[in-house]
């Protein structure tokens, strides 16, 4: 009996101290402290995996398009799908000009995919959606792969080129569209006026995009963080990623003529 008694006083006396996690915990927290911890998990989820929710909105943007100007639907599907295959080139400028998380936290992923075909699509729109006459597509398969054979070692040659000169690699990149667009205006002059006007179009919309996009997810301009990254910033904007823009959709445009246009003489020869 004296046992018990004294195993029920021990029990009695014994004090459980609250979890860390439970309401007890909670309610002897500072209320501003939890104000504050409630924010910064709140900017973690807005933070996270923004590269896919922009490149979301831009996919949903590339349907909308698609739906109201059934006409120019062959084309930007053309545009789209030709830009993919260069997606996997987007983890060359990760560190180095920015740091986009990625669904999984993988270096490459469906983000990458997304973002070349909206662009891709989206710029060619915007080239040829004022034109009295569309671009004429007139192409074969043996005709393709003469052509891109062509681009692939143009650009081969070109990045080398940047490369050997000291360009990290968005200067590179933007060096390497500037020059290869010229050479292909060189080689057939009819999309240069086309490309000129649609780049100024694109690079206005990407602009507002960008800019619409940091006001709802402020931490947005953020991800632009790299080592190599221009200092300059208009309105949020990266000035490397503007002039990166404009330089892409001048290149583009010409590389899309010249792939799926009649030939012309100087054509590849």
């Amino acid at each position: 009996m004296l046992f018990i008694e004294k195993y029920c006083f021990r029990f009695r006396k014994k004090r459980v101290l609250p979890s860390p996690y439970s309401v007890y915990s909670l309610q002897h927290i500072p209320a501003g402290n939890l104000s504050r911890m409630h924010s910064a998990s709140m900017n973690d989820l807005s933070h996270n995996l923004l590269y896919l929710k922009a490149t979301l909105a831009g996919f949903v943007i590339v349907l909308a398009v698609a739906f109201f100007f059934p006409g120019m639907r062959r084309l930007m599907l053309l545009g789209g799908v030709a830009l993919v295959p260069s997606s996997p080139l987007a983890v060359l400028h990760q560190q180095s000009y920015w740091s986009a998380e990625r669904l999984f936290g993988w270096s490459y992923g469906i983000e990458d995919i997304l973002f070349c075909f909206s662009i891709g699509s989206l710029s060619v729109f915007c080239g040829y959606v004022f034109k009295s006459s569309p671009l004429i597509l007139q192409y074969t398969v043996p005709g393709i792969i003469k052509k891109s054979s062509f681009l692939l070692m143009l650009l081969g040659l070109l990045y080398f080129s940047a490369f050997l000169f000291g360009f990290d690699i968005m200067e590179a990149t933007i060096a390497v569209q500037i020059t290869l667009a010229l050479t292909l205006i060189s080689l057939d002059g009819r999309h240069g006026k086309t490309a000129m006007l649609g780049a100024l179009l694109y690079t206005t919309y990407y602009a507002a995009f960008f800019i619409l996009f940091s006001y709802f997810f402020p931490s947005f301009p953020d991800l632009w963080n790299g080592r190599d990254l221009w200092p300059l910033r208009l309105f949020s904007i990266p000035f490397e990623e503007i002039v990166w823009v404009f330089s892409f959709t001048y290149m583009w445009l010409n590389v899309i003529g010249f792939l799926f246009s009649p030939e012309t003489k100087k054509t590849c020869s």
